[in-house]
């Protein structure tokens, strides 16, 4: 399929594994997703979880996430978490208004766009390991001018591997029933 593909292309470009071929994708797809007291816009954004094959048959899983209209950031979070907040990736600008940046900021290098690799022992913020966070697109950190606005920078402690347990993807604290009123069907 179409979405195979194309995600399959995603990882080559992305990960140092550039022989993956996606065997299966769900997509979560959120749209105009807001809290329950507020009446304006909502925030539109996706998961597609990819899993396939590398050359040597070893089973492989990402998580690829796609942001596009972020227009509220009130307590909006994202990230990889685990039981562990410690041993959790949060997105730049995850908890605070930066957040509505993630449809303009990548690690990947495509704006909007975050891509992890979820089915091993760590689970790091850049797709190669010489990459620094938080937007993975130079070998050594960056030096962020005090007076631009840009999202919270990702601790220098999620460099290192984050072990991997049980990790799910937290978006946005919703209700069960705004779930049921959002999701719409995968063709």
């Amino acid at each position: 399929s179409d979405v195979l593909t194309r995600a399959s292309q995603t990882v080559r470009e992305n990960y140092p594994e550039n022989t993956f071929v996606a065997k299966s994708a769900v997509t979560v797809t959120y749209v105009n997703v807001t809290t329950g007291n507020r009446k304006s816009a909502g925030n539109t954004f996706q998961a597609l979880i990819v899993a396939g094959l590398n050359k040597n048959a070893e089973n492989m899983t990402f998580v690829h996430l796609l942001y596009r209209d972020l227009p509220w950031s009130e307590g909006a979070e994202a990230g990889i978490m685990s039981f562990d907040e410690a041993n959790s990736i949060m997105l730049p600008g995850s908890g605070t208004e930066g957040i509505e940046q993630l449809s303009q900021l990548s690690n990947i290098q495509i704006p909007g766009q975050w891509l992890y690799r979820i089915d091993t022992e760590a689970v790091y913020p850049c797709t190669h390991p010489q990459l620094q966070p938080p937007y993975c697109d130079a070998t050594t950190p960056r030096r962020v001018n005090n007076s631009q606005r840009r999202p919270n920078k990702t601790p220098s402690s999620q460099q290192t591997p984050r072990p991997f347990f049980n990790h799910f993807i937290k978006s946005y604290r919703i209700t069960r029933n705004q779930l049921r009123r959002h999701i719409l069907p995968v063709h």
